[in-house]
C-alpha cells in the first residue's frame, strides 16, 4: 500500500510525463525516473541570528535530508553507471540519500520567488563568501554569516544539496550512494591516484580513495617524477606499504623534492555509484520546485513559492554544471527543464569524474598536479561542433539543444582559467580558431582576477593576488534573473579572441600553462594517446595585466601587476605554477616588463 501511494504521489509531481517528453514515455509510464520519498527535516529555525534583510525580513533555515529512489530502467537513469548492479528495494528501484540547506523568507510572501542553488564544492558552501562578501567558512547561525546581505535583501530562496559521496567530515554537505556488485561478488578494478606531498615528511602517506582489496604491496605500483614533463621512474616494491584498507606509506627517494609527483596504482573495490551525484540536484530540485508533498504525505516547504530556478557554481561546482548539462541530467523525469538559467563560475574547459566507476570527483587537472585526471576532454565548449583533433562531433549543450531545454548560461572565468583549465577551449577549436557562443551562452573573463582570490600558498614564489571580483558576479546574477524573466537581455559575452590577437601562446621563459592533451584513459595510470589541443593565454599590456575581459576596478587604478598564476619556489618543484593561486606585484617591481618571466 505505501509503495502504491508513493508511486502515486510521485506521479502527480512529474504530471504529463508522456505529453512533455514523448521519448519518456515508454519507461515514465511504469514509474517515475526519481521519488522523493521523504524530506526529513532535522531542524528549522531563523538564520543569521535572527537579523532582518529589508522588505525580505527575517530568513528562516531548515536542515533536512532528502531519502530518494530512482527507477534503474528509466531512460533518464540508464546512463548512471553502475546504477543497474545496485541493490533494490521491493519494488525494484534503487535508494540514496542526500543533504539538504534550505534558506529563505520566513515570510513566504516576502521571497522573490526565485530559487537560487548553488552546487556544493567538496561539501562546502561558497555562494555566501562570493556573493554576499561574508567571512569564508562562517556559520548560517552567525549574524556575519550573511556578509552585505545582498542575495538575502534580493529575496532569494537559496539551496544547496550533497552529490558527492566520499567527503563526510562534520559540517560538509554529503549524499549516501549504493555500492554495486556483480553476481552478488565485490567489484575490484585497478585504481591511480597521484600526490604531491608539498612538505619533508618521510615516510609520505597517500590516503586511498577506495578500499584496497588486499595489503599487499606486490600487486601495486608506485612511480615518482619532479615534473609533469619527466618520465616516471618506478620505485622498488619495497618502498610501498599498505597501512591498512584506506591508506598506504612511501619511502620518498633523498633526491625528489617536496614537490615532486607520485602516482599509486593499486587494485581497489567496491566502486560507488558515483553518477548518482548527478541525480541529486536533477531529483530534489524538482521536487521543491514542482512537487506538492513528498510520498510520505509531507508538504513540501517551498511548495507554489516557485516561480524560476537558477544554478550557480565555483571551481569544482562549475564543471559540475558543464557535466550534467553535457550528460543530459538537466531536465526531470517528466521532461522538464530544472533550470531556467545556469552560472558555471572559474570552471575552465573541464568536466568531473563522477559518472565512471571508481570515480574520483575531488581530482581535476591542473599543469603540475593531477594533469591527466579525466574530465579535461572534448567538447570543450558549448556549441555543437566538430573538433579537428578528434574529428568527433558534440558540444556542453548537444543534448538540450537537441531536445530544446538548454536553459540561458553565462559562463565565468577568470585570468587563472586560461593558464590551469584550458579556458581558451571555451571559445576556440583548439586549432587556432574562434568559435562562436550559442544565443543562450554568455562567456565573460575577468581581466587579472584569480581563481582564489587572496589566497596563495607557502610554497608560492609570489605574493597573492587580492583582486575580488564579487562585484561583476553580483552583477551578473542580477543580469541573469532578468535574462530568464524576459525583462533584458545581458551584456554580450566580453571574451579575448583569436582573431582580435586578445589570445596567445604563453610566453617563452614564463610559466607553463597546463597542457590539454589526448589521453587513454582505458586502464590506470592514463597514458597520453597524441597530439592534444592548442592552449592560449591572454595577451598582456607592457604592465602585464590582461588587455581583454572585464576589467576590475583595482586593475583600473594601475597598482600593479594582476596575474591569475602564482609559481612554485625553490625545493617545491620550482617554476612549476602553484596549484590555483594568482599573484601580483606592485608596478615598480616590474617596469614596463612582462612580469610572467618570472622562472
Amino acid at each position: 500500500m505505501k509503495r502504491m501511494l508513493a508511486v502515486a504521489l510521485a506521479w502527480v509531481l512529474w504530471p504529463d510525463a508522456a505529453a512533455a517528453a514523448p521519448e519518456l514515455a515508454g519507461a515514465a509510464s511504469l514509474a517515475p525516473a526519481a521519488i522523493v520519498e521523504r524530506l526529513e527535516v532535522l531542524a528549522r529555525g531563523d538564520a543569521f541570528g535572527g537579523a532582518t534583510f529589508g522588505a525580505a525580513g527575517v530568513y528562516e533555515r531548515i536542515d533536512a535530508v532528502a531519502h530518494v529512489s530512482v527507477d534503474p530502467a528509466h531512460v533518464a537513469n540508464r546512463e548512471i553507471v553502475d546504477l543497474a548492479l545496485a541493490p533494490r528495494d521491493a519494488g525494484g528501484r534503487v535508494a540514496y540519500d542526500t543533504d539538504v540547506v534550505i534558506l529563505r523568507p520566513k515570510n513566504s510572501r516576502s521571497a522573490n520567488r526565485t530559487l537560487l542553488y548553488e552546487v556544493v564544492n567538496r561539501g562546502n558552501r561558497l555562494m555566501l563568501s562570493t556573493l554576499n562578501d561574508a567571512p569564508r567558512g562562517s556559520s548560517l547561525d552567525a549574524a556575519n554569516g550573511a556578509g552585505n546581505g545582498f542575495l538575502m535583501l534580493q529575496g532569494y530562496t537559496l539551496v544547496w544539496v550533497g552529490w558527492q559521496a566520499d567527503v563526510a567530515a562534520p559540517g560538509l554537505m554529503s549524499a549516501r550512494f549504493p555500492i554495486p556488485r556483480e553476481n552478488g561478488a565485490a567489484i575490484t578494478g585497478r585504481v591511480q591516484v597521484a600526490q604531491v606531498f608539498d612538505h619533508s615528511d618521510n615516510p609520505g602517506r597517500i590516503a586511498l580513495p577506495y578500499a584496497a582489496a588486499s595489503l599487499d604491496a606486490m600487486p601495486a605500483t608506485i612511480t615518482v617524477r619532479q615534473r609533469q614533463g619527466d618520465p616516471p621512474r618506478a620505485l622498488p616494491a619495497s618502498a610501498l606499504r599498505f597501512v591498512d584498507a584506506r591508506a598506504a606509506e612511501i619511502d620518498r627517494p633523498t633526491d625528489m623534492d617536496a614537490g615532486a609527483i607520485y602516482e599509486l596504482v593499486y587494485t581497489a573495490q567496491d566502486p560507488i555509484v558515483t553518477g548518482l551525484g548527478f541525480a541529486t540536484t536533477r531529483d530534489v530540485i524538482s521536487f521543491l520546485r514542482f512537487g506538492a508533498r513528498d510520498a510520505s504525505g509531507a508538504p513540501n516547504p517551498l511548495a507554489g513559492g516557485i516561480d524560476r530556478a537558477l544554478a550557480i557554481g565555483f571551481s569544482q561546482s562549475g564543471r559540475y554544471l558543464r557535466d550534467w548539462l553535457w550528460q543530459g541530467f538537466h531536465v526531470d523525469g517528466a521532461g522538464r527543464p530544472v533550470f531556467e538559467g545556469v552560472l558555471p563560475y572559474i570552471a575552465g574547459a573541464r568536466k568531473t569524474w563522477t559518472n565512471a566507476r571508481f570515480a574520483q570527483p575531488g581530482r581535476f587537472s591542473r599543469q603540475h598536479e593531477d594533469r591527466r585526471v579525466p574530465g579535461n576532454q572534448f567538447p570543450f565548449g558549448y556549441a555543437v561542433a566538430t573538433d579537428p583533433v578528434t574529428g568527433a562531433t558534440d558540444g556542453i549543450l548537444a543534448r538540450c539543444e537537441a531536445s530544446k531545454t538548454c536553459p540561458k548560461l553565462m559562463h565565468v572565468d577568470t585570468s587563472a582559467e586560461f593558464w590551469q583549465a584550458g579556458a581558451s577551449l571555451v571559445g576556440s577549436d583548439g586549432a587556432g580558431q574562434d568559435v562562436a557562443f550559442p544565443e543562450s551562452v554568455r562567456a565573460y573573463s575577468i581581466a587579472g582576477a584569480s581563481h582564489a582570490p587572496g589566497m596563495a600558498a607557502p610554497y608560492c614564489e609570489l605574493p597573492p593576488n587580492p583582486a575580488s571580483y564579487g562585484g561583476v558576479a553580483r552583477a551578473l546574477l542580477v543580469a541573469m534573473e532578468r535574462w530568464v524573466k524576459g525583462e533584458k537581455k545581458p551584456p554580450d559575452s566580453v571574451w579575448p579572441r583569436i582573431a582580435n590577437g586578445e589570445l596567445v601562446a604563453p610566453p617563452e621563459g614564463g610559466p607553463p600553462a597546463n597542457l590539454v592533451e589526448r589521453i587513454d584513459y582505458g586502464d590506470a595510470p592514463p597514458v597520453r594517446a597524441g597530439a592534444g589541443w592548442q592552449v592560449l593565454v591572454p595577451k598582456t599590456d607592457a604592465d602585464g595585466n590582461d588587455e581583454a575581459g572585464i576589467p576590475l576596478y583595482a586593475l583600473q587604478e594601475k597598482r600593479g601587476a594582476y596575474l591569475g598564476w602564482n609559481v612554485r619556489r625553490e625545493g617545491f618543484a620550482q617554476g612549476e605554477l602553484c596549484f590555483l593561486f594568482g599573484s601580483w606585484k606592485p608596478l615598480p617591481e616590474f617596469p614596463h616588463g612582462d612580469p610572467r618571466a618570472v622562472a
